[in-house]
């Protein structure tokens, strides 16, 4: 009889202790999810606030500010959305001294608006308002 009593004893301890590391674990978790806030994508910091020091990045910047002002945003709004991300990539990769990571950025971005030029032809910009 005692082997079973010490059974049941050794149970209980291995269950409670499991509780108390599941407990533990979820506390620990649950801290810094909590105190933790994190900021949209691409909605500010540094690298966006300020010119890069990069030329190749802010003729990148002039070329996107210039096809969002004619209105290209009405027809190709996924490629602009893509094109700054993408820049903004560029630019945090710069400011962190990431400069090979960044040139590949910034070559997604030209390939982009590239595309995008082509695109707006003065045809394309008459048909939008039809």
């Amino acid at each position: 009889m005692s082997g079973t009593h010490e059974c049941v004893r050794y149970r209980r301890r291995s269950a409670l202790a499991w509780l108390g590391r599941l407990g533990a674990m979820a506390a620990l978790t649950a801290v810094p999810a909590g105190c933790a806030s994190w900021p949209d994508n691409a909605t500010g910091g540094l690298a966006e606030l300020y010119p890069s020091s990069s030329g190749r990045l802010n003729e990148l910047e002039r070329r996107y500010v210039a096809l969002v002002n004619s209105g290209i945003a009405d027809i190709h709004p996924a490629l602009l959305v893509e094109a700054r991300g993408y820049l903004i990539r560029a630019k945090r990769e710069k400011a962190g001294g990431l400069a090979a990571d960044s040139e590949l950025s910034a070559d997604r971005v030209e390939d982009i608006l590239r595309r995008l030029e082509s695109r707006w032809t003065p045809a394309t910009r008459h048909a939008r308002w039809q």
